[in-house]
């Protein structure tokens, strides 16, 4: 999504030269000023990409263009920088952690903020299999013993599965195993659905397995993509209006006569149907054009 903004960013910048200046020069100086620094794009692990815009004030005499970054931008994993980071900060104020003396959080520590939710999740889901696995027992009643699942390094529910050898990162040979319910669940939904542009239930699963196994994710992404607002108004249900009652004309039937070709048969209408003591009907009264007469149906 912060890629995306950025190009959206530039696109917009390349039509205004001097807002663009007024923007480079803004981040420049940022940068002089140490706020920021560059980096070597290691991987789709190395942090957050935060989506920035800028607001200009003409008339301002001290400000006239202000950067916005939007920490509040849902990522990959449904949370946002500033979700992450409040549980951070509350880590920040165990026992353990007082030493920390920065005024700011480092990676380190909104990774594992990131990983105490998803833990706390999987054992609020998950507290069978994990405390079985903690000690090393078999899991053969579990619902999730046809993933083979583990406990990782990292202390978080994966997947086994037989792709250990696959040229694939570690995240998609073991994803992390999530309930079909919770909230957790919904925000990775709606993210990767917002992802592949509101694709259907399939390329939304598919992107969401690069990472996370959602157990009865096929159940779960259809029913949150029902949710989705866009999908509804971009694809209404078809409507089909009520038929109204068959014209007199539509009740016409042609009258046998053996006398005369089929194309000159008098045409007559149905008026009466007179039912056997069988109840079923073998002979109507016909409106012909000058009377009413009875013949059988078969005539």
């Amino acid at each position: 999504m912060a890629v995306a903004q950025f190009h959206s960013l530039e696109r917009k910048l390349a039509k205004q030269p001097k807002t663009a200046r007024q923007y480079k020069d803004f981040i420049n100086e940022y940068k002089d000023l140490g706020h920021m620094s560059f980096i070597e794009n290691k991987g789709p692990e190395i942090g957050y990409y935060l989506p920035h815009h800028c607001v200009t004030r003409e008339h301002s005499e001290t400000t006239k263009l202000r950067v916005v970054f939007n920490g509040s931008a849902k990522t990959t994993t449904g949370l946002s920088l500033n979700d992450v980071m409040i549980v951070a900060w509350i880590l920040r104020l165990l026992p353990k952690n007082k030493d920390k003396r920065e005024r700011y959080l480092t990676l380190a520590e909104v990774k594992e903020a990131k990983r105490k939710i998803i833990r706390n999740v999987q054992e609020d889901d998950f507290f069978y299999e994990i405390e079985k696995l903690r000690r090393k027992e078999s899991i053969n009643k579990s619902t999730l013993i046809a993933l083979n699942p583990y406990l990782g390094q990292d202390g978080l529910l994966r997947v086994g599965g037989r792709l250990r050898n696959a040229f694939i990162s570690k995240d998609m040979q073991h994803p992390i195993i999530i309930s079909h319910t919770g909230r957790l669940t919904d925000l990775i939904i709606d993210q990767a659905h917002k992802l592949t542009f509101h694709g259907g239930p399939r390329l939304t699963l598919s992107l969401i397995r690069q990472k996370y196994w959602i157990v009865g994710g096929n159940r779960a992404v259809k029913r949150q993509l029902r949710l989705c607002v866009t999908c509804v108004k971009n694809n209404p249900r078809m409507q089909y209006q009520i038929m109204g009652d068959f014209p007199e004309a539509r009740y016409l039937v042609a009258i046998h006569d053996a006398n005369t070709p089929p194309g000159k048969w008098a045409m007559g209408r149905v008026v009466e149907l007179h039912p056997g003591t069988d109840n079923i009907v073998r002979v109507v009264s016909l409106k012909t054009k000058n009377r009413v007469i009875k013949r059988p149906i078969v005539k």
